[in-house]
């Protein structure tokens, strides 16, 4: 493996994990949203890695798994239940919501990478379950309502395809 790109990336992992620890301290969300220099430290071990290779895959599970556990946090911060007033369900637009930055990620990844595509699709579909599940521990469910399938395939609650899906008759 590529050390060059090893070494930048444990450079990044180490800082989201001081910053995340940091923002467990301090449960400041503003905190939260200036990760900047992280994201540029992540981005700096992508510069090193070979397209289509084995460290690009890292980089994007990797990347997506500082998100994932940023999203966790939030769930479980003070400011994510007073956000939610005492509502136990969250409509699939704010699920998608809370999904988008890893989401985002692995859907870059599967747009630019064929070889490890089924790969970043498990990965994503993994990630969604055990997000709902610490929804769940919170006691927070996603309503049902919306087409919790297509909104996975297609990345969005408001894309075209899932409002004609929406649309259809005995929906």
């Amino acid at each position: 493996m590529n050390k060059e790109f090893e070494r930048r990336l444990q450079a990044a992992e180490d800082a989201a994990d001081a910053f995340c620890k940091a923002f467990v301290e301090t449960g400041d969300l503003d905190f939260l949203e200036n990760d900047k220099e992280i994201q540029e430290l992540y981005l700096k071990a992508l510069d090193v890695a070979e397209v289509g290779s084995l460290e690009e895959k890292e980089f994007y599970f990797a990347f997506s798994d500082y998100y994932l556990y940023k999203s966790l946090l939030v769930i479980h911060g003070e400011h994510f239940q007073k956000a939610l007033r005492g509502r136990k369900t969250i409509t699939p637009r704010e699920f998608d919501q809370l999904t988008r930055s890893w989401g985002g990620i692995l859907d870059l990844g599967i747009e630019q990478n064929d070889r490890f595509k089924s790969a970043y699709q498990d990965q994503k579909e993994y990630y969604l379950e055990e997000f709902k599940e610490e929804l769940r521990k919170v006691g927070v469910t996603v309503r049902s309502g919306g087409c919790y399938v297509a909104t996975t395939v297609y990345g969005s609650y408001d894309c075209p395809q899932v409002w004609t899906l929406r649309a259809l008759p005995g929906r």
